[in-house]
């Protein structure tokens, strides 16, 4: 039985070896379980101290979006000039800034 901690560093790991590397760490489990409970100090240390990738969402990405034409338009001359550096329409770059607030 894994505990929920053990459970939720599996998931969140990568496997950057997939299954064989999934195989190896089960069976390490199972070797070092105590009582039938696989606790995560069990887990190899590259497991444990795995950061999983930061997660972007929408509400993100618009941010990121926002402060790449904030960007832009204090290097162009002209909106004309920030448009084609994003590669995006002038009218684009219009409707962009207003839901921005730019």
């Amino acid at each position: 039985m894994l505990t929920e901690e053990t459970q939720k560093l599996l998931l969140d790991y990568d496997w950057p070896g997939n299954v064989r590397e999934f195989e190896t760490v089960v069976k390490r489990l199972l070797v070092f379980s105590k009582e039938g409970i696989a606790k995560p100090e069990y887990l190899p240390s590259e497991i444990i101290n795995f950061k999983p990738k930061q997660q972007f969402t929408v509400q993100k990405i618009d941010e990121l979006e926002r402060q790449h034409i904030i960007d832009v338009l204090k290097l162009a001359n002209t909106t004309k000039e920030a448009s084609r550096i994003l590669g995006i329409s002038e009218t684009t770059l219009w409707r962009k800034r207003k839901l921005y607030g730019l």
